[in-house]
């Protein structure tokens, strides 16, 4: 007979607030280093900062002159609002939108430090500019990726960041059915 109850025990992991996740994410930016020796800037998606800050840790060490910026989406946007006000902070008009990877209401206040000693800006896009990414990268180059990741070639089209040569890190291919075909048609949803 069952009480329902279990003998499990567990330990929750913070995708973005525990270290090992951070180095984790960093193996990225050594991948880079070891296969590109000359860039500028590095773009990452910024959803809650495990990416973005892993990355620009390892980058950091390795390569001190490359610039790491954060993409988000115009209307998730709290490492932007963040490094406007000097203190973490919260989206106050947020929305919802398909770009499920950057959908952050707040900035966590443990990723503050390091965001602020590692990034040089965030950069916004809008769910149509992700979405136009999103189509080039699927129709001319067979990439597939959520929102999130189409979300860093949406940044570097849109020349908010210095001239250079720029790594976007396209992460994640997690995107419905429904939605890629909306956004294959020619719309945004």
């Amino acid at each position: 007979m069952s009480t329902g109850k279990t003998d499990i025990e567990g330990h929750f992991i913070h995708a973005c607030c525990e270290y090992d996740c951070l180095a984790g994410n960093g193996v990225i930016g050594l991948e880079i280093v070891d296969q590109l020796e000359d860039f500028d800037s590095i773009i990452c998606p910024y959803g809650g900062g495990s990416n973005l800050l892993g990355n620009a840790s390892a980058l950091k060490q390795l390569k001190p002159n490359v610039k790491c910026y954060a993409c988000e989406v115009d209307v998730a946007a709290p490492l932007y609002i963040s490094l406007r006000k000097g203190v973490p902070s919260k989206v106050d008009e947020w929305q919802r939108t398909y770009i499920d990877g950057m959908n952050g209401k707040e900035m966590f206040p443990c990723m503050w430090k390091m965001a602020t000693n590692l990034v040089q800006d965030s950069i916004l896009v809008n769910t149509d500019q992700i979405s136009s990414a999103l189509r080039l990268m699927l129709n001319k180059n067979k990439i597939l990726a959520e929102g999130a990741g189409a979300a860093t070639v949406a940044a570097a089209m849109s020349e908010k960041v210095p001239e250079g040569k720029i790594v976007c890190v396209i992460s994640g291919g997690n995107i419905d059915q429904k939605t890629l075909m909306t956004i294959l048609n020619g719309q945004t949803p």
